[in-house]
């Protein structure tokens, strides 16, 4: 059970809290008072000192670089050092009503911003001559209570009528967005941002909404109202994460979870404002400061339609990935033949295993994701098992190069779960067989080397063997944290969308506005883009769709996507990892899923544009790099050279391929220990990379650089940029005592 605890209680007599932040490190406090004062309070000691003295309520605090902003209702707004307390006034006090200061808030470069009554907004910044100056915006008639800022250039402002109004600064000024948001039913007391296109607010009755702009109609809509809460909002913060909102009000704190759109309310009198740092949150109240634990939201049992788990199984092809999952599944995807003839798996292939009715709330369902296991291609494939329950990694007992390359693919993947690391078990077949290649001890060490939780032999074409796999799920307690599918309209809205665009459009490419407009059109709900990342991530582990999240597209399953997806790596195989675009585009370039695809790859780090080429770092061949003739001249006199020594065991081949690419030169050939990126009467840039591993002493690895052409200027500029590089990857670096040669 989540609850709050007091961690800073102030004393008997003091004045309640009105304002306050939190400053760096969490171990400090400043609170703004009713009387007008300012303290700052050491969390731990409960020891406090006072930073200002005032005679109107504190209305609001922000701080940004170590200076502190402070507003008071009836005056002054001010800067104060939270050092040495120092202080700058900005506006002076003032007890005319029509000059209330509500808010205030850092804008960024030197500038602030402070709203009023009658629709009173000003913006601060500091001249030359160190005095501030202010002008005033219009886009207000009554008082604004709520300022959100995202960056120097975008805010919001909302007032006690519910109007929203964001801001947009171009050529040194704020001007109002034709983009009208809608606004709230009450008074807007707080705004806060989780991105350029995403503002969150509450009201004076508590409600929260979450509005979006939507880019093909350019205005802002309701994605998202939540009215749980029982008093007048105060103020709303936004994790780093931008996963969860944080929302005050008078009588409690609201927990919204944006992507699974769950929430729930924890009672607290008195909240002015809310800070967090990791997994907790600082919520400062008028009787002190109360740390509040960020901890994921429960769904309610009578709303959760089942449980599932993603099971990712990986190895090089013929190793019995689909023969185990068509055995567990009891389903040959060839009836009357038989596992023997299943044949090799392009892309992905699902099979779904079902435990319970399926309409229980315990009912339970697994999805084993079978990656294709083409050597090219299998690298490739390994971002999508990133988010599995439990990864299997099989490798044929028989055969020890599957094996070692079992062994590798564990190396390589990585984890984005977000209750901890997934299971990974190493999955031996053809247990059946006399012959051992790999024998148990050698499965055991690979269980401590390669972060494995542990091993298994088996038939994979026979039902024990299917059974010891199930038991695997049990054994390393899966279903204690399997996800949950809920019932829910938004659900249901995306599925209906995703069906129009299939069935009637005959569309199997989708962005996040096709499926967003959709949902609208065709089911009357809005969904959140980020509860709508959710659900696609969700419908994407358990089979239905492939969702290429990095850059927001989904492709509905298809044959000719998973050819598509298994054939530029294979391609590029063919050409040794240096392929150009035009090749890919001529074999897959009439094909709707090259784009998705291509950019996938991209995103995820699987291949590398260099200008009119891609590198795919996983297939580089061993060996030298092929220099044309055109280039050996200038390289064989170069005008800048260096060799670079680190004590490292190696360098990353595709963070300098990557770097290298940045320079913005074609890259002509590339292996595992270097490339050449050169144009055509320009300017040519070598290197090469040697690692040593040194018996008596540290490793150390090597980098050599040539850099040729004619424009002197730009040969040394690519020469110092690709030091800077060499050196950042490189890490500690040994003085050879050599100085870089310049040709005359």
């Amino acid at each position: 059970m989540c609850e709050m605890r007091r961690i800073l209680a102030l004393p008997d007599g003091c004045p309640t809290a009105t304002a306050g932040v939190v400053l760096p490190g969490g171990r400090e406090v400043v609170t703004g008072l009713a009387n007008g004062d300012v303290y700052k309070w050491d969390i731990g000691e409960g020891s406090h000192e006072r930073v200002f003295g005032g005679r109107s309520r504190i209305s609001a605090i922000d701080m940004s670089g170590g200076t502190l902003l402070v507003s008071a209702k009836e005056g002054p707004l001010l800067t104060i050092d939270a050092a040495s307390y120092s202080t700058e006034t900005l506006r002076e006090w003032s007890q005319s009503t029509s000059s209330r200061v509500w808010k205030c808030a850092w804008l960024g470069g030197g500038r602030a911003v402070m709203t009023s009554t009658y629709g009173g907004i000003y913006v601060y910044e500091r001249e030359p001559d160190g005095m501030w100056a202010h002008s005033q915006l219009h886009g207000h008639t009554h008082s604004v209570f709520a300022v959100g800022v995202h960056s120097e250039d975008i805010m919001a402002t909302g007032d006690w009528l519910g109007r929203i109004v964001v801001w947009e600064r171009r050529n040194g000024a704020h001007t109002a967005s034709a983009a009208g948001v809608p606004g709230m039913s009450g008074a807007v007391e707080a705004l806060v941002w989780a991105d350029e296109r995403t503002l969150a607010g509450i009201d004076a009755n508590g409600l929260i909404r979450l509005f979006e702009f939507d880019a093909a109609t350019g205005r802002w809509t309701t994605a998202y109202e939540l009215d749980v809460a029982a008093g007048q909002g105060t103020s709303m913060h936004l994790t780093d994460d931008k996963k969860t909102l944080l929302a005050s009000t008078q009588a409690e704190v609201v927990q919204v979870d944006l992507e699974t759109l769950r929430w729930k309310t924890l009672p607290l009198e008195g909240v002015v404002s809310i800070y967090s740092a990791g997994d907790s949150a600082y919520v400062i109240a008028g009787d002190g400061m109360y740390a509040l634990p960020i901890e994921p939201i429960e769904e309610s049992p009578d709303m959760v339609e089942y449980k599932h788990v993603k099971v990712s199984l990986i190895g090089h092809t013929g190793v019995g990935k689909s023969t185990l999952c068509s055995t567990m599944s009891k389903t040959a995807p060839r009836p009357q033949v038989g596992v023997d003839s299943i044949r090799s798996t392009f892309g992905r292939r699902i099979w779904t295993l079902r435990i319970g009715s399926g309409r229980r709330a315990d009912a339970r369902q697994v999805t084993l994701h079978d990656h294709g296991g083409q050597k090219s291609v299998l690298p490739t494939l390994l971002p999508a098992a990133e988010d599995s329950d439990m990864v299997l990694a099989l490798f044929r007992r028989t055969d020890r190069s599957t094996f070692d390359a079992a062994c590798e693919n564990l190396t390589r993947l990585r984890t984005k779960r977000y209750n901890g690391e997934a299971s990974r078990v190493l999955i031996a077949t053809h247990a059946d067989h006399d012959l051992e290649d790999v024998t148990d001890d050698d499965m055991r060490r690979a269980v401590e080397n390669f972060n494995a939780s542990g091993f298994l032999s088996i038939n994979a074409k026979t039902e024990d063997g299917a059974e010891a796999v199930r038991k695997l799920f049990d054994d390393a307690g899966l279903w204690n944290r399997a996800s949950k599918v809920v019932k829910s309209e938004r659900n249901r809205a995306v599925e209906v969308a995703l069906d129009y665009w299939e069935n009637v459009e005959g569309k199997s490419v989708l962005n996040h506005d096709d499926i967003k407009s959709m949902t609208k059109d065709l089911a009357g709900t809005a969904v959140p883009e980020a509860h709508l990342a959710y659900l696609l991530k969700s419908m994407d582990r358990r089979g239905l769709l492939t969702y290429y999240s990095e850059i927001g597209q989904v492709v509905l399953n298809d044959s000719d996507h998973d050819r598509v997806r298994s054939g530029i790596p294979m391609l590029a195989d063919r050409h040794n990892g240096v392929v150009e675009a035009d090749k890919i585009d001529l074999e897959y370039g009439s094909s709707r899923y090259a784009g998705p695809v291509l950019s996938a790859l991209k995103s995820s780090g699987a291949c590398i544009e260099c200008r009119d080429r891609l590198v795919f770092p996983h297939l580089l061949r061993d060996g030298p790099v092929d220099v044309p003739d055109g280039f050996k001249k200038q390289l064989q006199s170069p005008m800048f050279s260096e060799v670079l020594a680190f004590n490292a065991k190696g360098v990353d081949a595709s963070e300098l391929i990557r770097a290298a690419a940045a320079l913005n030169l074609p890259c002509v050939d590339a292996t595992r220990t270097g490339a050449l990126f050169a144009s055509e009467g320009g300017a040519s840039l070598y290197y090469s990379v040697v690692s040593t591993d040194n018996p008596l002493g540290a490793p150390r690895t090597q980098i050599e650089y040539r850099v040729g052409g004619t424009r002197r200027v730009f040969c040394e500029a690519l020469a110092d940029e690709f030091t800077t590089v060499a050196r950042r990857l490189g890490g500690p670096e040994i003085l050879l005592g050599t100085v870089p040669q310049v040709s005359a």
